[in-house]
């Protein structure tokens, strides 16, 4: 049976692997990605859509507190 501290730790190893992997995607691509900003799909669908506008509203409506630049400039990222 996992302890409450064995999952977390689980938890925190998986998302330093996912952060890794999306690390060398994102510099085999050529993507560079601002730091601490989880994208939703939906969000990167619609910026890969060409939908701008839509995906700097969702994004922000996914992320209250982040800025109408920061927003675009991470919109701006995914194309």
């Amino acid at each position: 049976m996992w302890t409450s501290s064995a999952k977390v730790a689980a938890l925190e190893h998986r998302v330093r692997v996912l952060e890794a992997q999306l690390a060398e995607i994102a510099r085999v691509t050529g993507v560079e990605l601002p730091d601490g900003v989880p994208v939703p799909d939906h969000v990167a669908a619609l910026a890969r859509e060409g939908q701008q506008v839509q995906a700097i509203k969702a994004l922000r409506e996914a992320h209250p507190g982040l800025s109408l630049l920061e927003a675009k400039n991470t919109v701006d990222a995914i194309r």
